[in-house]
This record gives structure tokens, C-alpha cells and sequence, in this order.
């Protein structure tokens, strides 16, 4: 297996699983904190399964060693992520938040009929468990979480579960995904639940934003607003409503879940956070739980009406 150092690579932006940067004009590498060989040749075929099925992702083509981690190369040609061009061409925002709405409907049509395929349900409670793990949460929490996640519908729709500005790149002016790490299949409602989170969360924190989308928060806010106008312009008014009331009111999971997987890196949880978290957003969740779970078997009427 090749090495490789970071000494002239290029950061571009950093995410709880690792980072990815640029090596040279043609090849840019993510790094991973945490992970085997056999886990990264499973996701390079699992990239692969999505590019046969449509889906437009940048293909890996080796697996090197930097430093005590390892990481995957992909070719992409003087490409730069969506976030880079956005602060280099501030003018093409626009543009650029209706192609992101193309690119996640693109997504979400895509239908995974593997049985073997892994369900955001599934994810979410692993997230959860490594809570418990840390002391972060307890098996009350872990309950409450599993009867939220029980009260969305099922689907098998592609989703990516971490879809922003870092993590999409533009080569010769197609958007290509780069991070599926932890793509999986189900309901749509948490890719858009997830967005919020990344987006108008996140821009609370200007430098963690910038750190993990490579974006402003003006231009994360803008984006958002685009992003979600074209992915909803069509869609039926009262499935429209209820989703951006469930993404409001799923916060509290999904931070305490996501956070949960981050723990052991203190630039995204630190333990000022961590409080935060073990004594509110637990709180929250918990007195928020009936009226979110109302909501939801709400949607699922509204799209049993709409089949």
C-alpha cells in the first residue's frame, strides 16, 4: 500500500469521520480518523453499487496509508467543492442552490432494493448506543429515540446523511458527491432533517461551519433557502408543510444522535457541548416526543392519501 504525507497537500474541509484534501490538480484524498482496510474497500464498492444506479459520485481508485490512517484517492480534474466556489464566486450562489436541489432529488429517486442494505433507522440507534457507550446517554434515551424513529415511515430511497458544500465537488460544471460514508436507505424526511442540522444549526457556530462546509454563515442560510425552494417546488402542500415542521422538530434527536458518533473529536463535541447536550437537548427530546411522533403518524396519512 502507498504513503502518502500531508506536508504539500491542500486542506479542504474536515468532518467527524476524517478529512479530505487536495494532493494535486487531478487527486484529492480523504482521510479517516478511525477505520480498517476492510471497511474502506466496502465503502469504494458500495460507491461504486451508486454509480451504476445513477447516482453522480466520485469513484475512488486506491487506498494509501498517511501517517498511522488511511484514505482513499479520487481523481477529479481541477475540480473544487460547491463551498470553494461559493467563496471564490460569490455570484453563482444561486445557481449553485438549485443545483444542490437537483442533486438531492437525484438522490432520494434512487431506490435501494437490497435487503442487506443498511437503514437510517439502524444508523441513528448505533449513534445512540455509542452514547450510552460514552455516558453521554442512557437506555431511557435509547427508547425514546427508537419510538420516534419507529413512528417515521419506512421507504428505501437513497439517502446521503451528511449532504452539504463539502462534500460535493464540481468538475467541468457536474456536481459530484464525494463523502457517502454514511449513506443508507429510508425515509427522505431525515436527508432534509440532516441538512437543517448542517446548515441552520451550524451557522450558530461560524467556525465549525467553515471548518465542515468550507461556507459562510450568510451564504449557508442562502444556500439552505435554495436548496430546499427547488427540492420542494413541486412537492404536494401538505406533505410540504409537515416536512419543514418534523425537520424543525427532530433537532433534538439528531443532534444528540450525530453528536454521539462525534464524541471523540472535541473540535465538533466538546465538553462544554457535551453538557449541553446531557442536560438539555436530552430534556427536550424527551418532552417533545409525543407531539413529534403525532406529527409524523400525521405524515404518514398524508402520504398514504397521496399513493
Amino acid at each position: 500500500m502507498k504513503e502518502y504525507s500531508l506536508d504539500k497537500m491542500t486542506f479542504i474541509v474536515k468532518g467527524g469521520a476524517g478529512s479530505i484534501y487536495r494532493i494535486n490538480d487531478e487527486q484529492i484524498i480523504k482521510i479517516y480518523n478511525n477505520i480498517s482496510v476492510k471497511k474502506l474497500e466496502e465503502r469504494k464498492r458500495w460507491a461504486r453499487e451508486l454509480f451504476k444506479a445513477g447516482v453522480p459520485t466520485a469513484i475512488s481508485f486506491d487506498t494509501v496509508v498517511v501517517g498511522d490512517k488511511y484514505g482513499i484517492i479520487f481523481e477529479l480534474f481541477h475540480s473544487k467543492t460547491v463551498g470553494q466556489q461559493l467563496i471564490e464566486n460569490p455570484e453563482k450562489l444561486e445557481q449553485s442552490g438549485i443545483k444542490m436541489g437537483k442533486l438531492l432529488k437525484t438522490i432520494h429517486s434512487c431506490k435501494i432494493d437490497d435487503p442487506k442494505a443498511k437503514t437510517i433507522k439502524h444508523l441513528i440507534i448505533q449513534w445512540a448506543k455509542a452514547g450510552v457507550d460514552h455516558g453521554l446517554l442512557n437506555l431511557r434515551d435509547v427508547r425514546t429515540i427508537k419510538e420516534i424513529l419507529d413512528a417515521v415511515p419506512d421507504a428505501n430511497s437513497l439517502l446521503h446523511c451528511d449532504f452539504h458544500e463539502g462534500n460535493v465537488m464540481i468538475q467541468n460544471d457536474e456536481y459530484l458527491l464525494i463523502d457517502i460514508d454514511d449513506s443508507c436507505i429510508g425515509h427522505p424526511l431525515f436527508d432534509l432533517a440532516l441538512h437543517y442540522l448542517n446548515h441552520d444549526l451550524l451557522s450558530y457556530n461560524p467556525k465549525l461551519l467553515f471548518l465542515s462546509l468550507g461556507i459562510t454563515p450568510t451564504i449557508a442560510k442562502k444556500m439552505a433557502k435554495l436548496t430546499r425552494d427547488y427540492y420542494y417546488k413541486d412537492m404536494d402542500p401538505k406533505r410540504k408543510k409537515i416536512y419543514i415542521k418534523l425537520c424543525k422538530s427532530l433537532q433534538p434527536l439528531l443532534m444528540v444522535t450525530s453528536s454521539a458518533r462525534a464524541l471523540n473529536n472535541p473540535e465538533f463535541v466538546n465538553e462544554k457541548y457535551q453538557k449541553y447536550i446531557k442536560y438539555v437537548l436530552v430534556l427536550v427530546l424527551h418532552l417533545n416526543k409525543k407531539i413529534v411522533i403525532k406529527n409524523l403518524n400525521k405524515l404518514r396519512q398524508i402520504e398514504g392519501e397521496l399513493l
